[in-house]
């Protein structure tokens, strides 16, 4: 967010217009990372321009949410008509008898349509220029200061995210995997060769599903992170109480997955003539 609020000039309508338009923006890729990015990035924009008011601010981070998201890349209904693991029988028996053979409905037939691109983007400027028509000016306008919230930087100096951290290197060969980007390096590698095969293979739209795109944003998390022990702290510190499940459970499901399908593959016997094949091979001989 630093980064990003840098450039950021310093004035009020500017600050409201520019959360918003980073807020929806996000929202379209998944709502979660939308509530999360844009509430981290309407609080150091608040630092940045001390003039802006801060509950407009607050109330910019969740438009996404209020907007697009259902039309974006984590929308359910869209994502759940296309994924035969989540759509269940009796809604694909539906849409077979609309015209789709597989009982399936793909991304390019619902929100990559130009129709619902066209409609995003129209409530994408909408919603930023309301934003920026909206803001508090002068006396209306109530800062961070003016509430009695005192901003202070969510990580380095000054702030108290850092404190109580282990600083030492990690003693034992296992704890040095974690610390180091090797794992991370293999991890999005492989993971990156089956979306590229996946893609290739066959349309890319049409094979863009629930379970791919939940596979790309644990590859972005796991690269942005790019430690091990990093990925796993960040998961434990947002989401306390389901940690464990959000990063083991994709984990069994990938090794159950290999499992099964190589069993399977070596169950299958390969395909040989019959007798009779032969036979009657051996009389038109």
């Amino acid at each position: 967010c630093r980064g990003v609020v840098a450039v950021l000039p310093p004035s009020p309508r500017t600050a409201l217009a520019f959360v918003a338009a980073v807020s929806v923006a996000a929202s379209y890729l998944t709502w979660a990372f939308s509530l999360v990015f844009a509430a981290i990035l309407a609080r150091e924009v608040a630092r940045r321009v001390p003039r802006a008011d801060y509950r407009a601010l607050g109330a910019m981070a969740f438009l996404g949410l209020g907007t697009v998201w259902a039309q974006g890349l984590s929308g359910s209904a869209a994502l759940q008509v296309a994924s035969a693991s989540s759509s269940p029988k009796a809604v694909q028996d539906e849409i077979v008898k609309h015209g789709y053979a597989n009982g399936l409905i793909p991304l390019s037939d619902t929100i990559f349509t130009w129709r619902a691109l066209l409609a995003t983007l129209l409530i994408y400027v909408v919603a930023v220029a309301m934003a920026w028509m909206m803001a508090p000016q002068g006396e209306r306008a109530r800062s961070a200061a003016d509430l009695g919230i005192e901003l202070k930087p969510l990580i380095g100096p000054g702030s108290t995210r850092e404190e109580g951290r282990e600083q030492e290197g990690p003693p034992r060969p296992g704890d040095w995997l974690e610390h180091s980007p090797v794992l991370t390096i293999v991890i999005v590698a492989i993971g990156a060769l089956y979306l590229v095969r996946h893609f290739t293979t066959q349309d890319a739209l049409a094979s863009l599903d629930l379970n791919t795109i939940n596979l790309i944003l644990i590859l972005l998390a796991l690269l942005l992170n790019w430690r091990p022990w990093r990925m796993a702290r960040a998961v434990r510190e947002g989401a306390p109480a389901v940690s464990g499940v959000l990063l083991q459970f994709p984990a069994y499901a990938g090794l159950f997955g290999v499992t099964a399908h190589t069993a399977a593959s070596r169950r299958t016997p390969p395909s040989t003539p019959s007798r009779d094949q032969g036979r009657g091979v051996t009389a038109r001989r």
